[in-house]
């Protein structure tokens, strides 16, 4: 306990120390003068900021006259706003202003549906709205206005997804208002669930940035991280969707292990006999090349209603 006291009054006494070198430097900083700028600086400084406020002056009548002739049909808009709008623009205050009114035009899909359908509902329409607060948040993050982060918190709020809007929120420094879940547009569930059970292919996935050479691809984040376990010898369970590539990555690891010994074993279990056939055909198609010095020993071996080189198969 005196040990611990001692190098607790030790850490303090550094900590304060710290503090009065940070208070010191703060203090020479302030005392500095701001290098002067060139005259040379300067005119580029103006020649850039003039070609900004052109270039947005130019997007920005560019907006409006897309906007006048847009189609009626909200989702041929949206489709028209995606294609022919967004790809081409150049200044990203005037992208912001087109993604706000994909956001509103989603909504109000939303909403038109909800008043027509109030049982048995999809919920696409619900994750595409999601999705465009996504982008919102991912693409114009930095200059968004208070005003527009409140209205994409206030959107999700609307729609009952409280889990979403106060994740939002905290990201993007707002504080949580107490907007109201509107009845007739609620989505009756977390965000988490509506992605979950609705979004399927929509679902964001983290790709990493560089092509993995282990397996010719760049793969999603969570099967970059299994391959390290697999090269690291660890343990790992794996949850996830049907078609998201567990089955793609268990290949790594059978090639591991078949080219470093004989006798390690991978077993794959399957929920019926047809899934298992196919492994079967694909794990021939990967590794029938492999030769075994020690017969019996086979490459593959089947347990289900037969037993097929159960005892002798990698």
């Amino acid at each position: 306990d005196k040990k611990k006291e001692k190098e607790d009054k030790k850490k303090e006494k550094e900590d304060k120390k710290k503090e009065k070198e940070d208070k010191k430097k703060d203090k020479e900083d302030k005392k500095k003068k701001p290098e002067k700028e060139s005259l040379k600086d300067k005119i580029k400084r103006e020649n850039e900021a003039a070609q900004i406020a052109k270039l947005l002056e130019k997007e920005t009548k560019r907006w409006k006259q897309f906007q006048s002739h847009l189609d009626k049909n909200p989702r041929k808009a949206i489709r028209q706003v995606n294609v022919d709008f967004l790809k081409k623009c150049e200044h990203q205050h005037v992208a912001l202003e087109a993604r706000l009114f994909l956001l509103r035009t989603r909504m109000q899909i939303w909403r038109d549906y909800c008043a027509e359908v109030t049982t048995n509902r999809s919920y696409i329409d619900a994750c595409l709205v999601l999705i465009e607060i996504r982008d919102l948040c991912d693409k114009h993050k930095s200059i968004l206005e208070k005003a527009q982060k409140t209205e994409l918190v206030d959107t999700l709020l609307q729609m009952g997804l409280k889990d979403a809007a106060a994740t939002i929120a905290k990201d993007l420094g707002v504080s949580l208002p107490s907007t109201p879940v509107q009845s007739s547009i609620d989505v009756g569930m977390s965000a988490a669930r509506l992605q979950l059970e609705h979004m399927g292919h929509l679902l964001t996935r983290p790709v990493s940035d560089v092509e993995d050479s282990r397996v010719g691809f760049r793969p999603d984040l969570w099967q970059q991280r299994l391959l390290d376990v697999i090269d690291n010898n660890e343990s790992a369970l794996v949850c996830a969707p049907t078609s998201s590539g567990k089955t793609f990555i268990s290949y790594y690891c059978m090639k591991k292990v078949l080219r470093t010994s004989d006798d390690g074993l991978v077993i794959f279990c399957a929920p019926n006999k047809q899934l298992a056939h196919q492994v079967k055909a694909d794990v021939y198609a990967h590794f029938r090349s492999k030769t075994y010095k020690n017969p019996p020993w086979t490459l593959y071996g089947e347990y289900s209603n037969v037993w097929e080189n159960v005892e002798t198969s990698q």
